[in-house]
């Protein structure tokens, strides 16, 4: 029988399965370079990010100040030049791979690598991608990989689970059978949405859709 460093050994690769952690240094943004480094190497695996950062970018999108939050951002005539600089600085943080984004790098990266999780859109009209009061994409939810159509239906209400005759995908207009796996969305930025799945909302709309 081994001993106490076995067990422990064992112990901490199960616990490291059933509960992984994920490591991340905030106020990255306040580290030179050879401190980051100094991190990377103490915490193999660890992310550097900027909370900072990231509530600038998204206060500087709210003010109008510049078009989106991701780094190919472009800076309106609202910034003076201090704020122009210091968002110049921000980009280059993250695109130099210097600091990660702590939502579109690191959070995408867990959901999908370590909970092999794909986002799904449902939507009552999938010709315009809204619910029944007009909501653009009113629901994003995380499923599992290999969840089907016919998963996500009961996912969303029994009773639409068990009057479900098919799913459309929204993009392609296809229909879509009980077992259709759900995909997330391609590598491009057109594609990031994942898969707009219409799941109908009541039986008698169903085999309306299905039949008329």
């Amino acid at each position: 029988m081994g001993g106490a460093d076995d067990f422990h050994e064992f112990a901490g690769e199960v616990f490291r399965s059933v509960k992984p952690i994920v490591r991340v240094a905030n106020k990255g943004d306040l580290l030179s370079d050879g401190e980051i480094r100094e991190v990377r190497e103490a915490l193999p695996g660890c992310d550097v990010i900027s909370a900072d950062y990231e509530l600038t970018l998204t206060r500087a999108f709210n003010l109008g100040i510049i078009s989106s939050t991701d780094t190919s951002f472009d800076v309106s005539g609202r910034a003076n030049s201090r704020q122009a600089e210091a968002l110049e600085t921000i980009r280059s943080a993250f695109r130099s791979g210097r600091l990660k984004r702590a939502g579109g790098e690191i959070l995408r990266a867990v959901a999908k690598e370590r909970l092999r999780r794909i986002v799904v859109y449902p939507v009552q009209d999938e010709t315009h991608w809204t619910d029944s009061q007009g909501n653009v994409l009113p629901d994003a939810l995380m499923v599992p990989e290999g969840t089907t159509a016919l998963d996500l239906a009961y996912m969303i209400h029994t009773e639409i689970g068990d009057g479900f005759i098919r799913a459309i995908d929204g993009r392609t207009k296809r229909a879509l059978g009980k077992e259709h796996e759900l995909r997330d969305g391609g590598r491009g930025k057109d594609s990031e949405q994942g898969e707009i799945e219409n799941m109908f909302k009541d039986r008698l709309h169903n085999h309306c859709r299905a039949d008329c």
